[in-house]
């Protein structure tokens, strides 16, 4: 602490908003390459069996983020055509490595294409990868990547890994975090770029897989690994690389996309990394800049989501349907509750799908503020069912999954702690499945010897033929963030308690 390292090994101003051109002499022997960023110069042959390796930048980094790479290394090459230009890519690797090049980086291209058109063009000058050993991870190393040797596979099992690394190109090395305390914007956003690479490789319903696998870690137990609940902004030296900076920072920024929705989104991205390329910025500077960007106010968003611990959580309260003219006026009321947290947010974007008997379905959004809120919707036929965030594009206290039933058999509603047991069924069932990781509301009228959870609850929502039959397993579990005070002693028992709605009591 503070965390770069530039100081034991070259005079440095050693901070992250310092940042300068380089030159790096590397000198080994002749059995061995000498691997930095940049472009390599050339190699001079001191005729005593050992050669100095010159290495120059054309673009300025801090300090944490040049590199010496040495050991008996194969070079091989190839290129990416880039949005502005040819892109050397350069692979060094150990002798055994270099039959699994092409396996393991098998969609680096295509990975490339889906950085770009959402970043803008790669800013340097090559894309390196360079194989070391393990015990401190990679490091993303300006067009050069430190890469353990366990990431070289031969195939895609460890292609999240090095997508990681290629996307703190732009989120760290193109524009690196004003201090430690902001480090979520570099490892943040590169966790987040770990679902968007799978969005654009393997299509939408990847993306939301893997958000919704790392949410549900994210509220078990980060704030155990952590030791608490923070701030992805000015968190504690002592954790700058922990969970909250990692995987927090990555659902802070997914929401961030779905607040501002795709077009301001990742225009404003590709905007602001443009506007401080080659510099730093600040939390504080990215909502100033999204603020101006895109017209919307993102002090509210940010004082929540950034500055704030812990998570909101949003769920609909009821809705009420009124005929009017050829459709119906549906109010809908939304309540937010807490974990981890004691600020509501405010001006939240919650998005709002109405569905009839036949599937049909319209989402529109609701704009509110702290504890409830609510806002008539014109909907074109008598909805049956109303769903709150329908497309998980906000990572709230909540993991959910829909899924379609047309089969008998059980149905695996993962990261919900639910599976759902088809007995009969004709005709396709809808079935939405929410895991609420805040309290239930509670019993209305006590009853000795019942204690209701102080951590979860589920919701099952959908549309549901008239002949289907079907069971709810829901996994009890002693884990510390869930049911550790449901079973005291050895004559407690456990029951599953059920309403219609908000509104009704619990039996």
């Amino acid at each position: 602490i503070p965390h770069n390292l530039g100081k034991a090994w070259f005079p440095c101003i050693d901070d992250f908003r310092d940042r300068a051109l380089y030159d790096v002499y590397l000198t080994v022997a002749n059995d061995k390459k000498a691997v930095s960023g940049g472009n390599l110069i050339n190699v001079t042959n001191h005729g005593n069996n050992t050669s100095t390796w010159h290495w120059k930048t054309d673009f300025t980094l801090p300090t944490y983020l040049i590199s010496a790479t040495t050991g008996k290394y194969e070079l091989i090459t190839d290129s990416y055509a880039g949005e502005q230009g040819n892109i050397p890519i350069t692979y060094y690797c150990r002798a055994s490595d270099t039959a699994r090049v092409a396996g393991t980086f098998i969609n680096l291209k295509s990975i490339m294409q889906v950085y770009e058109s959402h970043f803008g063009p790669y800013p340097f000058e090559r894309i390196g990868y360079t194989g070391t050993p393990g015990g401190l991870g990679a490091m993303e190393h300006a067009a050069n990547v430190s890469y353990p040797f366990s990431g070289w596979t031969g195939n895609t099992a460890s292609e999240e890994w090095y997508t990681h690394e290629l996307s703190h190109m732009w989120f760290g090395d193109k524009v690196t975090c004003a201090s430690a305390e902001d480090m979520w914007l570099n490892e943040g956003w590169a966790v987040w770029c770990e679902s968007l690479y799978r969005e654009g490789i393997y299509g939408k319903q990847a993306y939301k897989d893997n958000m919704r696998a790392k949410l549900k870690d994210v509220l078990l137990s980060t704030h155990i690994t952590d030791g608490g609940y923070y701030a992805v902004y000015g968190i504690p030296q002592t954790i700058t690389y922990g969970s909250t900076v990692y995987e927090k920072g990555g659902q802070v920024t997914h929401t961030l996309r779905g607040y501002l929705g795709d077009s301001l989104f990742f225009g404003g991205v590709k905007a602001y990394l443009q506007q401080y390329a080659y510099n730093y910025a600040s939390s504080g500077d990215l909502r100033d800049f999204l603020t101006a960007y895109s017209g919307i106010d993102m002090a509210p968003f940010f004082d929540a989501w950034v500055f704030a611990p812990g998570f909101p959580h949003f769920s609909i309260d009821s809705a009420v349907s009124v005929p009017s003219g050829n459709g119906y006026d549906v109010t809908v009321y939304v309540r937010q509750k807490l974990k981890g947290t004691t600020q509501y947010a405010n001006a939240n974007h919650l998005e709002i799908s109405f569905m009839n008997t036949d599937w049909q379905t319209i989402t529109d959004t609701i704009v509110f503020s702290g504890i409830t809120g609510s806002k008539t919707f014109q909907v074109p036929f008598l909805p049956v069912e109303v769903i709150a965030d329908p497309d998980e594009k906000i990572s709230d206290a909540t993991t959910d999954i829909a899924k379609t039933l047309k089969n008998t058999g059980e149905y695996d509603y993962q990261h919900t702690y639910c599976k759902v047991a088809v007995e009969q069924v004709t005709d396709s069932a809808f079935v939405r499945i929410t895991h609420n990781w805040v309290a239930p509301d509670s019993l209305v009228v006590p009853q000795p010897g019942l204690r209701i959870s102080d951590s979860r609850y589920w919701t099952v929502e959908g549309i549901f033929p008239a002949d289907f039959k079907a069971k709810g397993i829901f996994t009890y579990s002693r884990a510390a963030t869930l049911d550790k005070t449901l079973i005291t002693n050895s004559q407690d028992s456990l029951v599953i308690l059920y309403r219609p709605g908000a509104g009704h009591p619990w039996q």
